[in-house]
């Protein structure tokens, strides 16, 4: 039996242009061992990527927001602080950066992505007055309760599953990933991550992005 896996989506299973590597569905459907796949993406796409690599749906989306089991969503804090913090924002005349109608934000349900275009202080001005926290995931900044992050996301779907977040390796490029590497009893940040994050995990990849999750399948799998 492999060990569990909890895997972060952008910058990992991906290549640099963002596009999933098609290498890692054949590698990841063939596991032998749990796949929870962490990520500060929307409810649907993670789900949607565990039903296209054939895997079972266990999810912890929106950066520890919401947990997936199955057929079950639910969100790990109240939502009342996150609407405060909209309403105030946007109803001083300030928007989240996004084009059109905004899809980045259109099926969140706990918290809200703002586009690097927009001011981060400006974000951690409002965002302190309602005790939330910024997150910058190298693709956007996300905004969140204090204490919500993949790390708290894993314990939760770890105790729903019945398994120790602690016997889990993850894998991830960014700082909203430090949270489930420490959450974790052995990590692995993909070489293209900042060093900021590199010196947060047990292991850093030879090479980067997908290229580096396959090498630490591999590695696992030899073990």
């Amino acid at each position: 039996m492999n060990p569990p896996l909890a895997i972060d989506i952008d910058g990992t299973m991906s290549r640099e242009d963002r596009s999933i590597e098609g290498r890692i569905f054949d590698a990841l459907r063939s596991w032998n061992g749990t796949i929870v796949v962490a990520t500060g993406k929307a409810v649907p796409y993670p789900i949607a990527l565990c039903d296209y690599i054939g895997i079972d749906i266990l999810v912890v989306a929106e950066n520890g927001g919401i947990i997936v089991h199955n057929d079950d969503l639910i969100p790990t804090y109240d939502l009342s602080a996150l609407h405060k913090f909209d309403k105030a924002f946007r109803g001083d005349g300030h928007d989240y950066g996004w084009p059109g109608s905004d899809l980045v934000n259109r099926w969140r349900q706990t918290e809200i992505a703002a586009s690097h275009s927009v001011s981060l202080d400006l974000l951690k001005r409002y965002a302190s007055q309602f005790d939330l926290n910024v997150v910058d995931s190298n693709y956007a900044y996300h905004i969140s309760p204090s204490g919500v992050d993949k790390g708290a996301g894993l314990r939760a779907i770890s105790k729903r599953i019945g398994l120790d977040p602690m016997d889990f390796v993850s894998i991830g490029d960014s700082e909203n990933d430090i949270p489930l590497f420490l959450a974790t009893g052995n990590s692995y940040a993909v070489s293209n991550a900042p060093l900021s994050v590199q010196k947060m995990a047990n292991n850093v990849t030879t090479l980067p992005s997908a290229s580096g999750l396959l090498e630490v399948l591999s590695s696992l799998t030899n073990d």
